[in-house]
């Protein structure tokens, strides 16, 4: 069976023993690598966490920054907030995990004031946590989070090239015509030792909400294995893709802005401030993600188009949907349909699937004992990548939900989780806890989506279910055509997204 192996922040395998070259060749990459990025702890304790408990905001933060704070987005949008949205993390003095931080929420009038802010802060020397915060509805520029071992410190000019001349690349900027230096990053970068970090802005790509962003998401990740660098030895390494960390577009992110500091144990870390290396045409709120100027946007084509100018882009995104929908067929009674960015490209990640035979009959049993069984069999590197943890997570959530009140229930749901999740190698109890009860204010997956993934793990498995134990469906129509199988499975055509 392939391995996943899982390490570090958003992207690294934590290649620190080998000397990454210089040249890139586009070809199709071995399997990726998977994280999750939870900070090592020891143990908690097991006590359950209350959502008010975690929503009390203590009294010294509640004017922190000369702002009025609120705990929850309701209290946010209740408070009349100004049209540029910002969040601030705070510590939980109850809870031992490093991770153990929450959210609170507030406003700028606008992009000016919040860099006006930025220039107080700065000369007074005092430090934040700011974070942009994008609703769905918010426009907003194309950004990335670059996240891997400090080893990539030494090659950071080179991977924000080659980041921009895969965007140009995708976006089809010599098909378009855009000036050769186009599209121009704004690089934001850290002097953490412990890790390589930055955050790049395209200004002059921008979409107009959330909706329009997802719509090229998928693709841009799928292409990110197209660009893979040569290392000593004869290996390779697919540079973006352990890199580009694909979890922060939902739609209600936040996203660090300029000079934010990460909040650990109460302190913020210096050494992690955000700090722009310079901005798009000397304008300074361009170091903004949701700073969408019309008057610095290039022309956009529709992701349909895009895919037919590019046959080898077109041939990532075909293989992607390919694995996706034969999960699908094979978990007959629970179908994909459409799929979040994340879910397409971190939740079926091809290096969690294993070959082998085997027949994984959930016939018979109670919706307790399919959970049970569906964690066996999932791929054991999945407890090490964040994004599957999260969604393990919103399922165990609504098991609990569903078994209130049965002791005996909701002990085995437990049991289960902590089972799964305890081959993480740095596994906290109060971690997991944490994660389950947040789970509780979001929109939580059921069972099925189990089916699929054990479905997409095992793909040479035979699943049965009482009511798809003899039906096999017949191949989609659009698995016939290649470009059909790349568009069509995004939800696409060629007019879905408007020219910027």
């Amino acid at each position: 069976s392939s391995s996943c192996p899982g390490s570090g922040g958003g992207g690294s395998r934590g290649w620190a023993a080998q000397r990454p070259g210089t040249a890139m060749r586009c070809v199709l990459a071995a399997a990726a690598s998977v994280v999750r990025g939870r900070p090592p702890s020891g143990l908690g304790s097991a006590r359950p966490l209350s959502t008010p408990a975690l929503a009390a905001l203590p009294k010294s933060f509640r004017r922190k920054y000369g702002l009025e704070w609120y705990t929850t987005k309701d209290a946010l949008f209740h408070s009349g907030p100004g049209s540029v949205l910002v969040s601030s993390t705070y510590d939980l003095k109850h809870c031992s995990s490093p991770r153990a931080k929450k959210y609170c929420f507030s406003s700028f009038a606008s992009h000016d004031d919040y860099w006006s802010f930025l220039e107080r802060s700065k000369r007074d020397r005092e430090s934040h946590s700011l974070h942009e915060l994008f609703l769905a509805e918010d426009p907003r520029c194309l950004y990335f989070d670059l996240d891997g071992p400090p080893h990539y410190k030494a090659m950071h000019e080179d991977i924000v090239d080659q980041l921009q001349q895969y965007i140009r690349w995708f976006f089809a900027g010599d098909f378009l015509n855009w000036d050769p230096t186009y599209p121009k990053p704004v690089v934001l970068t850290t002097e953490d030792a412990n890790k390589y970090s930055c955050h790049v802005i395209f200004p002059q790509l921008q979409f107009s909400n959330h909706a329009e962003q997802d719509l090229y998401l998928p693709a841009i990740f799928a292409g990110l294995s197209a660009v893979v660098w040569d290392l000593e030895g004869g290996t390779s390494v697919p540079l973006l893709r352990e890199l580009v960390d694909r979890v922060p577009y939902t739609t209600f992110q936040n996203f660090r802005g300029p000079f934010a500091c990460k909040l650990r144990g109460g302190r913020l870390l210096e050494e992690t401030r955000l700090e722009p290396e310079g901005w798009f045409k000397s304008d300074p709120l361009t170091s903004f993600a949701g700073y969408a100027d019309p008057d610095h946007a290039l022309q956009m084509l529709p992701v349909g188009e895009l895919l037919r100018l590019n046959e080898e882009l077109r041939y990532h995104v075909d293989g992607q949907n390919r694995r996706i929908l034969a999960a699908g067929m094979a978990a007959n009674g629970c179908p994909i349909g459409w799929c979040s960015p994340q879910d397409r490209d971190l939740l079926y990640d091809p290096c969690f699937q294993r070959r082998g035979t085997a027949t994984i009959s959930f016939a018979g049993l109670t919706d307790l004992e399919q959970y049970e069984l569906a964690l066996q069999w999932l791929h054991p590197a999945r407890a090490s990548q964040w994004w599957s943890w999260f969604r393990v997570s919103g399922v165990t959530c609504r098991m609990l939900q569903r078994y209130h009140g049965n002791a005996a229930a909701r002990r085995r749901i437990w049991d289960a989780h902590i089972a799964w999740s305890s081959t993480y190698p740095t596994f906290d109890l109060e971690e997991n806890i944490e994660m389950v009860d947040d789970c509780t204010t979001k929109p939580t997956p059921d069972e099925k989506l189990l089916y699929r993934m054990v479905s997409f793990d095992n793909p040479d498995a035979e699943l049965r279910t009482a009511k798809w134990q003899y039906h096999l469906a017949p191949a989609p129509l659009l698995l016939r055509d290649p470009y059909a199988a790349a568009a069509m499975a995004l939800g696409l055509a060629a007019c879905d997204a408007p020219h910027v």
